[in-house]
């Protein structure tokens, strides 16, 4: 330092030495005025800048600019006050609390957002939700009561499999003694088919196992129906009296099939898949039984004829709509003489023990025909025949309660019917719904206790008396209908009583107890317990006969996703499982509420009003009180609705519009009444609060809330139908999974003749070693030299029972295609001395070739992944999707194939997220590095500007020792700038000195000074 302060003291001879005292400060002339003999410093404080702008201004062009600097301020503030207004009220017209913000993104999830709502509302409403709930595993159809269903049942489970499950009341005890006797599989798998044996050898042996001792007809009819509640020709249950709401009466139908319809039966050619798995099933489980299979085979056949005929004779449902033309009121006496096949007092009197029956006891039939030609029907049909159908009833009602075998006969019956297997069904679940079936409202005593929250019962009741308003002024507005029938319609509405979330008694332990009192429950022998309850059941029935029909009893248990309306009580029931969300929750926007439960409750309502709840009065009675003239306008009016419902179809079945019609009716009525009732809530108590961020109104709102609690997701295992009324006969992105199969020939191994494939890859690679010249040795490399692929059209089959096979398209452009490695050598080559030696003056060494063949074999299990099209011949090929999602083929299963995605995707969402934080890094040190160079200059300029600065330089240069003077102005130097040229003044007041902006050593224009350093 001190040589470089020596030559530029040498090298500045010419400049002019200064001290910096106040007396030697020029005054100034002028603002912005500066001496002759000095020059202005670049380090200048920011309103230096402005002032010298103005300062060539005239005082009326200041005073302007300053007038509109004011003006611009006060409007940018006028903007921001307004912006800041309507924030402020929009923000107080939102919902923001935690259940608004919560129910906002699950309607957001559900919505999609790129379908035009007036084009297709259900999939807007509903096509997000669609997207992200796959159908699960053993299911055809999923929908939101499915959903909240699967979680009543997942809270069951955790309280009944507690290890410290304890309670004051034995029925809530048995209910989880059952449950954990359904769960002990081992102990099922060790009885196998025992249990079952042994209770058809009890009531007298059965031909198709081997051992019927003989024609015992009524005696077996008795005991399979009676005692176990089988309904082989037909069902006997005690309820009240359409006619007579006062009383209980024994009532008889019509039943006897095992298959779901009458149609399944008699359209053989549209269902002859199914009857061929039933026919599969039955011989299955006949021969599980100990039955030979010849014999079971002929003889399952005959029962499947018989159900034919049975199914020949049963009226359709659709007829037997109107309840007063099938209502038929008689004495035992009477059903006799309509029905001599079967002798109805003993069997009633079995049926019904131990009460006393004669031949006066009525009866009401609501299958008179049937009964009477099911009658004639078994007195020509052979006994072993009708002991055979008999015992079939009850060992298909029972199989269900043995091993696994069973089960697993069953799933393709299952399969056939829903496309979905009974054994995907997890084991857990299935003892669930038993235990609903068999100790519902014990069950429901202990859901209630845990989940249910008693104020929904009065905001749902508050609900129910609102939407009963809106349907009686809408009963006001009908011109069709007279004011007499109007009346008696607005006193029968006003009459429905309505029963909310669950029944007293089931939380007292006493009332609780007696209900299930009787019923004997043992932890270890789950097939007794179903025959327990069955017998248990019989002896209940009987017990109501006698006594007068009790309105508070349910029809449904507390945990049940749904809700009814029973006509002969006039009342509507919602059990505590259907209040939940989606459909209701206390803390849910109105308009979601009565777009949910709302309409489920204007729904149940409206039944009271269609085409069968019609013909019953307040009181529950079945009685005509409908003015002619009503009545007839009113069946002009549902004949056109069951026109309009007759021209939808529904994956390719046409909807029968007069079977569906009381549904229609109900939920068209209900969705109105509960829109009106909201718009009345709305009268009373103003508009609410909208949901953040979803931005739709509350009255749309209410309509995407409806359609949200009905999302619903089916499959059809019938390709082919499901595409033909699909969408350009197409599925954007589906799954498959199956056996590869080749179309034509297929191609032959060239190194394994016996293995055939589909795609065949042939190649050699050349192996050789490359000479660096860098790091002095030598690397690999590899090179295709020759490829050959062959690929011939292939299908994927299914992979199990019959069904539509898929061409695949395109194969060798999919993603994930790893073909099967069959043959791979190495060749090394023998190199002579003349190769040697050109290898190492070339420096590439071949080391060999790999000669590789890789196959995709006919009879792998392939996994595809695209879009599924059905062309014009009827041929179902999957192709590359359109809208560029990935077309994948896999030898893996799909859930590695998931796995894998989400592998891929994980990493990629990490490593977003890396780059992100490294962004951010990266740009915070940046703006502090530039924060920090600006504080120091601000500082410097701070330090090297003003009055006080010359001052302390002038006390510093008398008080210092000459020894630390600067060489040019012989004064104490504080800074040291950098000139542009690249010279050092070492000395501020120095270069503030210089007569003109320039270096003294090279004379270079100074434009700018930066500080070196500061002491």
């Amino acid at each position: 330092m001190n040589v470089a302060l020596q030559n530029l003291s040498n090298s500045m001879s010419d400049y002019k030495r200064a001290t910096f005292h106040d007396e030697d400060v020029p005054e100034p002339t002028g603002e912005g005025a500066t001496s002759p003999d000095t020059v202005e410093v670049g380090f200048r404080k920011g309103r230096g800048h402005i002032l010298g702008a103005l300062g060539g201004r005239s005082q009326p062009e200041v005073l302007l600019g300053a007038l509109s600097a004011v003006l611009g301020v006060l409007l940018l503030g006028s903007l921001i006050a307004l912006g800041v207004q309507q924030m402020t009220d929009r923000s107080r017209s939102l919902c923001l609390s935690e259940a608004c913000v919560s129910v906002a993104g699950r309607i957001l999830d559900s919505l999609d957002r790129g379908i035009d709502p007036c084009q297709d509302f259900y999939q807007y409403s509903c096509g997000g939700w669609m997207r992200r709930n796959p159908l699960p595993d053993g299911r055809s159809r999923w929908n939101t009561f499915n959903s909240i269903w699967d979680q009543n049942q997942a809270i069951l489970k955790h309280i009944l499999e507690n290890a410290t499950f304890n309670s004051s009341s034995e029925a809530e005890m048995k209910t989880q003694r059952f449950y954990l006797s359904c769960l002990k599989e081992q102990r099922i798998e060790e009885l196998r088919q025992k249990p079952l044996t042994d209770l058809i050898e009890k009531i007298g042996g059965w031909n198709i196992s081997g051992n019927w001792r003989g024609e015992n007809f009524m005696s077996v009819l008795k005991t399979v129906s009676g005692t176990y509640r089988a309904t082989p020709f037909f069902s006997v249950f005690v309820s009240a009296d359409s006619k007579s709401s006062n009383s209980n009466i024994i009532q008889v139908d019509q039943s006897g099939l095992f298959l779901p319809s009458r149609d399944y039966y008699l359209n053989k050619t549209a269902n002859g898949k199914v009857l061929d798995a039933y026919l599969q099933y039955m011989v299955s489980v006949g021969e599980l039984l100990g039955g030979s299979p010849g014999s079971v085979d002929m003889q399952m056949t005959q029962i499947l004829e018989f159900e034919t005929l049975l199914a020949n004779l049963t009226v359709p449902q659709d007829e037997r709509r109107d309840e007063e033309k099938i209502y038929n009121r008689m004495t035992i006496s009477e059903l006799q003489s309509l029905a001599p096949a079967f002798d109805w007092m003993d069997y009633l009197t079995f049926a019904l023990s131990p009460l006393d029956l004669n031949d006066t006891e009525p009866v009401v039939v609501y299958g008179k025909e049937y009964l009477q030609q099911v009658s004639e029907l078994v007195n020509n049909t052979d006994p072993m025949l009708l002991n055979n159908y008999l015992v079939w009833n009850l060992v298909q009602k029972m199989s269900s309660s043995l091993d696994s075998r069973f089960e697993k006969a069953q799933d393709k019956l299952l399969e056939s019917l829903y496309g979905a297997k009974k054994s995907c069904t997890p084991r857990w679940q299935t003892c669930l719904s038993n235990t609903d079936d068999t100790l519902g409202f014990a069950l429901g005593s202990l859901f209630v206790k845990s989940t249910f929250d008693k104020n929904s019962k009065n905001i749902a009741e508050q609900m129910i008396s609102e939407i009963r308003d809106a349907f009686e002024l809408t009963l006001g507005g009908l011109t069709w209908m007279d004011e007499k029938t109007r009346r008696a319609a607005k006193e029968k509405a006003d009459a429905i009583y309505d029963m909310i979330g669950f029944p007293d008694f089931i939380l007292d332990t006493k009332e609780l107890d007696e209900v299930y009192d009787g019923f004997e429950v043992s932890e270890d022998a789950f097939f007794q317990n179903m025959l327990n309850f069955y017998n248990f059941s019989a002896k209940l029935m009987a017990e109501q006969l006698r006594k007068p029909p009790n309105r508070e009893q349910w029809s449904m248990t507390p945990q049940t996703v749904n809700a009814y309306y029973l006509p002969n009580k006039n009342e509507i029931v919602f059990p505590a499982g259907i209040l939940q969300a989606p459909f209701y929750a206390p803390t849910h926007p109105k308009a979601l509420n009565f777009g949910g439960i709302g309409v489920v409750m204007g729904h149940e309502l409206t039944h009271a009003f269609d085409d069968q709840g019609r013909e019953y009065d307040e009181d529950g009675n079945l009685r005509p009180w409908w003015q002619n003239s009503s009545l007839e306008a009113f069946k002009n009016r549902t004949e056109c609705m069951v026109n309009q419902y007759n021209s939808y179809t529904v994956n390719g079945e046409r909807v029968n519009g007069r079977q569906t019609l009381g549904e229609n009716i109900a939920d068209n009525g209900g969705l109105k009444a509960a829109y009106h009732a909201y718009k009345s809530w709305l009268v009373k108590h103003g508009e609410e609060k909208q949901l953040p961020g979803v931005g739709l109104t509350n009255n749309q709102l209410f309509f995407v809330g409806f359609a949200q609690s009905a999302q619903r997701l089916q499959f059809d295992s019938d390709l082919k139908k499901l595409l033909e009324h699909s969408e350009n006969r197409e599925l954007g992105y589906v799954v498959l999974e199956g056996k590869v199969q080749a179309v034509n020939e297929a191609l032959k191994s060239h190194f394994k003749p016996h293995l055939q494939a589909v795609i065949q890859r042939y190649q050699v690679t050349e192996h050789r070693l490359l000479w660096n010249s860098l790091t002095r040795s030598w690397s690999e490399s590899k090179q295709v030299i020759h490829e050959q692929v062959d690929a011939i059209p292939f299908q994927l089959s299914p992979l199990e029972g019959s069904g539509d096979s898929v061409l695949i398209s395109k194969p060798l452009n999919a993603t994930g295609l790893c073909l099967e490695t069959v043959h791979e050598e190495f060749h090394i080559p023998s190199p002579g001395f003349g190769e040697v030696f050109r290898h190492y003056l070339s420096g590439e060494k071949p080391t060999g070739l790999l000669e590789t063949e890789e196959i995709l074999p006919v009879g792998a299990v392939l996994t595809g992944i695209g879009r599924l099209e059905l062309d014009p011949q009827g041929m179902l090929t999957l192709h590359l999707p359109q809208d560029g999602s990935v077309y994948f083929l896999s030898l893996d299963g799909y859930e590695a194939v998931l796995d894998q995605q989400e592998s891929i995707a994980g990493f990629w969402k990490k490593a977003a997220i890396f780059c992100g934080v490294l962004g951010l890094s990266f740009l915070f040190i940046t703006l502090y590095r530039a924060y920090r160079r600006y504080n120091n200059n601000h500082k410097t300029e701070e330090s090297w500007s003003g009055e006080d600065h010359r001052e302390e330089h002038s006390l510093i240069e008398e008080t210092e020792s000459p020894e630390r003077t600067c060489v040019v102005c012989i004064s104490q130097p504080r800074e040291c700038v950098i000139l542009p040229c690249g010279h050092v003044c070492c000395c501020f007041l120095c270069y503030q000195a210089l007569p003109t902006p320039s270096c003294p050593m090279c004379r270079g224009y100074i434009n700018r000074v930066v500080p070196l350093y500061q002491v």
